[in-house]
């Protein structure tokens, strides 16, 4: 007895009862599954975001010392403190041209009916500022309408715009001498572990405190620069009550801090997916992924540092991928920290993660 063969078509369909087909190659389906960490990067997780700490030490001496640009310990403060932001040089200077506070605009354009954009020399190519979104947000000065409104080159990200009661201020591009790093934006919590932002227009080898305290410097980066794109002397961040206790630094040369160090912000939780380290010389160094998280359970834990992973290095590099990324909790320190057998060296950590 013969069986009837009947043809039986299939589709998919979308969350909404959509049909869609499928491209195919010689009647194979052509498809691509995209990693989860992919999908991260490209914007495609609500409320996930990727990073990767970058750190730089010139001389790892043979104790335990963190992978920073200042060679030492970041202090970690108990509480929120008062900082403040000095260079080595003084080419890492600003000079504001106009600031006030904005009586309306848009995504592109900034309009202050009390200014005088044309009397204050502003023009094409100065940095501008929206100090009161809920993360600072900048543009450049397109064109100067008239006394009262400026155009911008491009709209300000997301979904921030110039409004009545918004302040801001506008620096000069062509300020004389100012050839180093003009502003920097410090990313950072606050007493509550809350992530907290702001731009800070340096002034030489004169401190300018910041507005907002800080527990925690997460990063540091240059924003504004002047004709050699990078920052003349030493960039500090540093507690106010105890100028010895540098928190951050960008380093001469350089636009961003090289700061192997970073504090999971409240209501977020991180995975780490990998870490690297790499060291020069011909003797061994030490490298330990070191995070106040407990090994086994992943707890936070105040001020002790357990082990994560460690490495021993001899003039060579080292990168680990985790299968199971290292879930740390937020309030968490992660940062790696190494030191030399006998002979000391240069050496260099990163590790990548999200926080979600």
């Amino acid at each position: 007895m013969g069986f009837a063969t009947k043809k039986v078509q299939a589709e998919l369909i979308d969350q909404n009862g959509t049909s869609y087909g499928v491209k195919h190659i010689g009647n194979k389906p052509r498809v691509s599954a995209t990693p989860y960490t992919y999908d991260i990067v490209e914007g495609n997780v609500t409320d996930h975001e990727s990073f990767r700490a970058l750190g730089y030490n010139s001389n790892i001496g043979t104790t335990l010392e963190d992978i920073t640009e200042t060679g030492i310990n970041v202090p970690l403060p108990a509480t929120a403190l008062a900082m403040e932001v000095i260079s080595g040089d003084a080419a890492d200077d600003s000079v504001i041209l106009s600031s006030g506070t904005a009586t309306g605009g848009s995504t592109t354009t900034l309009v202050d009916t009390g200014a005088n954009f044309v009397g204050d020399g502003v023009a094409a190519g100065d940095f501008v500022t929206n100090d009161n979104s809920s993360k600072v947000v900048h543009g450049l000065v397109l064109t100067v309408d008239d006394a009262n409104t400026i155009t911008l080159e491009n709209p300000l990200p997301g979904s921030n715009l110039f409004e009545n009661g918004d302040s801001y201020r506008i620096v000069d591009a062509d300020s004389a001498g100012d050839t180093g790093v003009k502003v920097v934006e410090v990313h950072g919590l606050d007493a509550s572990y809350d992530e907290i932002s702001e731009f800070v227009m340096l002034n030489g080898t004169t401190q300018v405190a910041t507005t907002n305290n800080f527990i925690r410097i997460n990063n540091i980066h240059g924003m504004f620069v002047g004709t050699n794109m990078v920052a003349e002397g030493n960039i500090d961040v540093r507690q106010v009550a105890t100028p010895a206790n540098i928190m951050s630094r960008v380093g001469a040369g350089g636009n961003m801090n090289l700061q192997c160090h970073y504090t999971v912000p409240n209501g977020k939780t991180m995975f780490i997916t990998d870490w690297s380290a790499s060291a020069s010389g011909t003797k061994p160094v030490r490298m330990i992924l070191r995070a106040t998280c407990d090994f086994s359970d992943r707890h936070y834990m105040r001020g002790v540092f357990h082990f994560q992973d460690i490495v021993v290095l001899e003039g060579n590099t080292v990168n680990s991928c985790f299968p199971l990324p290292l879930k740390c909790p937020a309030k968490t320190d992660v940062k790696v920290s190494g030191n030399a057998l006998s002979v000391t060296g240069e050496g260099s950590a990163s590790f990548g993660f999200w926080l979600e």
